[in-house]
């Protein structure tokens, strides 16, 4: 996360503004018209979220020529919807994020009634997030993910009660964690009993003490996963989203490792997906969406990547094989996803993201 993705929210709502006041064809005046010739259809997406067999049989009952850019993040999707001469029709968004693409005017309003494989969702996983609450602009891609701590049973030396403890000397080169300034901070502010989202620079700065102690511990960051440390044993704890991928790589991973019982909440995120204001093919953008959302589709990309389907179980599991959901980290990930006591969601803001730069800055120097 950094500032600049703040300029360049700001830089592609002037241009969608100018857009609509110049009268183009992609005129955001015209919200519900289809421009274009609507059988091509441009998306930005996550990498390993959606299956290209999807995006392919999506291809062939549609008629519709996909072209798939991918994204490792919010600032890479941000930039080439900026500085790309091709305008996009559908794209990924992440659920901190979704606020700040509202309130900046950048999406449409979806089409519900177009979107009928939203029946089909568990009731767990059909739910907005901050700044769309009702989904006016954004749908549900997957199940969430939570960001937590995973060990492994058989090596970890002591037991994990706290984020806290990751600072042990005892766990000192045995840890891998992601380098999300979010999820690193908003962790460290949940251990201490602070807002995840607080812009108290003193309780900052505290989190930021906590992690630079958790740090000297750190064998490896990573921008998304440390699944091959953990099962090769280079590390036996891993602060990210390793959990649900370990437990789908293979059953022996069920009984060797397990995610800690924290005594703080845990971040969730949710991956949405959004039609841009300045979309051409918003027919077929919607077509899309009601597709990769469908049981089917959702049951494809989960035995690819692993991972809860936002669709329920009753309609899901016949195109899973047997014994799918009996998987520990999807019932984890359901238990975690219906009490909201046990996990925090924040949306990023201009002041928390001015005094976290900093922080994380010199947090990730070199040393």
């Amino acid at each position: 996360m950094k500032r600049k993705i703040m300029t360049l929210v700001m830089a592609l709502s002037m241009t969608v503004g100018l857009l609509a006041g110049c009268g183009s064809s992609q005129s955001v005046s015209k919200a519900d018209a289809l421009s274009g010739d609507g059988k091509t259809l441009n998306i930005m997406i996550w990498g390993d979220t959606i299956s290209e067999d999807v995006i392919s049989n999506f291809e062939k009952e549609n008629n519709i020529k996909v072209n798939v850019s991918y994204i490792d993040s919010t600032d890479s999707l941000l930039a080439k919807m900026v500085n790309s001469s091709e305008n996009y029709d559908a794209i990924s968004i992440e659920s901190a994020y979704v606020k700040t693409f509202v309130d900046a005017g950048l999406l449409r309003r979806i089409d519900k009634s177009k979107i009928t494989s939203l029946d089909d969702y568990d009731p767990v996983y059909n739910k907005g997030f901050a700044g769309d609450e009702d989904m006016e602009y954004t749908v549900p891609a997957s199940g969430p993910i939570f960001t937590t701590v995973t060990y492994n049973k058989e090596t970890c030396p002591i037991k994990i009660k706290s984020f806290k403890d990751l600072a042990d000397p005892s766990l000192k080169g045995k840890i891998a964690m992601v380098n999300s300034t979010i999820s690193l901070y908003g962790t460290a502010l949940a251990a201490l009993g602070y807002k995840p989202d607080t812009t108290n620079e003193d309780e900052i700065k505290q989190a930021n003490d906590l992690l630079e102690k958790i740090k000297k511990n750190v064998k490896t960051f990573s921008g998304t996963s440390a699944t091959s440390q953990m099962e090769n044993g280079d590390v036996c704890v891993s602060f990210g989203w390793d959990y649900p991928t370990l437990c789908s790589m293979s059953e022996d991973n069920w009984t060797k490792f397990a995610d800690a019982s924290l005594n703080s909440p845990v971040e969730e995120s949710i991956g949405y997906m959004a039609i841009p204001k300045n979309a051409e093919n918003v027919d077929g953008a919607l077509k899309f969406i009601n597709y990769i959302i469908a049981p089917e589709s959702q049951a494809a990309s989960a035995k690819e990547f692993g991972g809860m389907p936002a669709t329920s179980q009753e309609k899901t599991e016949k195109y899973l094989p047997n014994g799918y959901y009996d998987n520990p980290a999807m019932k984890e990930n359901h238990d975690l996803a219906s009490d909201s006591s046990k996990y925090w969601q924040i949306s990023i803001n201009d002041d928390q993201i001015s005094i976290l730069d900093n922080y994380y800055t010199e947090l990730m120097a070199d040393k």
